[in-house]
């Protein structure tokens, strides 16, 4: 089961994680980092209009694109 609704998600994201910080969803063309309470890398990122996913960890928000097959 995915954490997120990828749907409607550009084609160029990978990755989805939830900011601590920011309790918002981004989604990334490359595998981001945990960096104290938010996601960092060196992609593109591009701000998703989905419901943030917020357990008592945040670095579990992380979520590879499923393949649909």
């Amino acid at each position: 089961m995915s954490k997120y609704d990828w749907t409607n998600v550009h084609s160029e994201v990978n990755w989805i994680a939830t900011d601590k910080y920011t309790q918002t969803a981004q989604g990334y063309v490359t595998k981001p980092k945990p960096s104290f309470d938010r996601w960092v890398s060196n992609s593109t990122k591009y701000w998703l209009h989905l419901p943030g996913y917020l357990e008592e960890h945040w670095e579990e928000s992380l979520e590879k694109r499923p393949i649909v097959g």
